[in-house]
């Protein structure tokens, strides 16, 4: 059985809310969809394991999704370029020591990088960019759709 609730909230107080669930939905709605044990600076915990942090990423998404799915909208996720970028390693540096004003210390020296084996990366400022402006275009959205409902009882 399902119970339904009913909330009256100040449009104000409720765009905080949204706004808020649809960045989360599509911050880990992102995640969930992009990001594999291999990615390169994946967000986790140290001692985390992928399945765990995968779970709670779980967790939190479906949190957010169905709060942003309660307003009458739908969450706008995230796309693969808009969560992940490339990383290239270093190949064949040395270390190298080097003097700077009578301070020595250890530098790499030559090297390449390693176009041959790209590594998917999470970059959170972009994908947390990325996330606020998913979550704005549901705010607009959820506005556009309080406006059409206030003319219709106009």
């Amino acid at each position: 059985m399902t119970h339904k609730i009913r909330l009256q909230l100040d449009p104000a107080d409720a765009e905080l809310i949204l706004r808020s669930a649809a960045t989360e939905a599509a911050k880990y709605g992102g995640l969930l969809a992009h990001v594999t044990e291999h990615t390169f600076l994946a967000p986790r915990d140290p001692g985390v394991s992928y399945e765990a942090a995968r779970d709670g990423w779980r967790a939190r998404f479906i949190r957010a999704k169905h709060t942003v799915e309660a307003f009458g909208v739908t969450f706008e996720p995230t796309s693969e370029a808009e969560t992940l970028t490339v990383h290239f390693d270093l190949i064949g540096e040395w270390p190298e020591i080097r003097s700077v004003a009578g301070v020595e210390f250890m530098a790499l020296a030559g090297g390449m990088l390693d176009t041959e084996h790209p590594v998917p990366t999470y970059r959170d400022a972009i994908h947390r960019e990325a996330c606020n402006a998913a979550a704005e275009r549901v705010v607009r959205s959820w506005r556009a759709t309080l406006a059409r409902k206030e003319q219709a009882v106009a």
